[in-house]
């Protein structure tokens, strides 16, 4: 059904690239009448491996390439039809997502991510505009974030900060077995044309400084064996370990992400697992043996979001949990 507000023959371009080298690309015109057939292309493509899939932008560019060859970088953007959005926080599901944005009036696509769970719900968001825009990189990328902020707005400040980078591309496909979960509406008008939605346009956020880090790390108590957070950690801990395999390195980035993970959870009543019973947790699971309880304490302090508890409200268990 094409929308209100802009004719159903617009064509917007989406930018394939195979990978993430983006030294080749591919622009399909697409319409809003084809939007079934855009889902079923996100749905069909399938791969072993999440890196082994390809990648799409709403972003034209232009043929020069880089240093490294790549087509996909800021200065290189002669185009824009849209925007694309990540969450990847784990608590807003895609159809509270999809709700959001139907209430709002606002044509779009979302999708889930390989990764994602009915626990802990990944998505990313596809919202294109009344038609394609032409100007210099600078100009591009202050309508795009704009339009971004927009989007963000309707879903109340969720969205990563990647999304608000111009030149910025997103897999799109399922693994083997596991397609896609896809919801769509072209009910609506493209989000470039609602410019009532400024009021409440949430921007990008701004990262933790490390004095504020510190200054809430040590608003809370540490334990090296409540068993609500041990017993968190340790499911963490094994989840991860089967999805993505053991962390090789102490400091690699499998390990800070794990690490950071675990660390994003607190009780009520204010404890957080210390870095002893963080390291013992991941050694003891397989996940990270050689991450020790100083590398965890180093991961702490350099947390940019540190325990989940800046800028959101965090994530805490019940003290009955």
């Amino acid at each position: 059904m094409p929308f209100d507000g802009a004719p159903a023959s617009a064509i917007i371009g989406l930018t394939l690239f195979e990978d993430l080298k983006a030294q080749r690309q591919l622009v399909w015109n697409f319409t809003p009448d084809e939007l079934p057939e855009l889902a079923l292309m996100i749905r069909l493509e399938q791969a072993v491996h999440k890196d082994r899939l390809p990648l799409f932008s709403l972003v034209q560019f232009g043929t020069v390439s880089n240093e490294r060859g790549c087509l996909r970088y800021n200065d290189n953007a002669i185009a824009i039809g849209g925007i694309l959005g990540d969450y990847d926080a784990e608590c807003v599901s895609i159809e509270e997502a999809h709700r959001r944005l139907v209430a709002a009036g606002i044509p779009h696509l979302i999708y889930d991510t390989p990764s994602s769970t009915l626990e802990r719900p990944r998505w990313r968001l596809l919202a294109w505009f009344s038609r394609p825009y032409e100007g210099s990189p600078d100009e591009l990328e202050q309508r795009f974030k704009l339009m971004v902020a927009r989007a963000n707005g309707i879903l109340g400040g969720i969205l990563a900060r990647e999304s608000f980078n111009l030149a910025q591309s997103f897999y799109y496909g399922g693994l083997e077995e596991k397609p896609p979960h896809i919801l769509w509406s072209a009910a609506g008008a493209p989000i470039d044309l609602r410019d009532d939605l400024d009021a409440g346009a949430i921007g990008k956020p701004e990262r933790c400084k490390p004095e504020l880090a510190a200054d809430i790390i040590a608003a809370w108590n540490t334990s090296d064996d409540d068993p609500r957070l041990v017993t968190l950690a340790t499911t963490i801990a094994r989840n991860w370990l089967k999805k993505r395999g053991p962390a090789t390195q102490p400091r690699g980035g499998r390990a800070w992400r794990l690490v950071w993970r675990i660390l994003d959870w607190g009780t009520e009543d204010g404890l957080v697992l210390s870095d002893e019973g963080v390291s013992r947790v991941i050694q003891e699971t397989g996940a990270a043996l050689y991450t020790t309880a100083e590398h965890v304490r180093d991961m702490r302090q350099r947390r940019v979001y540190p325990l989940g508890h800046a800028p959101a409200s965090g994530n805490t268990l019940h003290a009955g949990a």
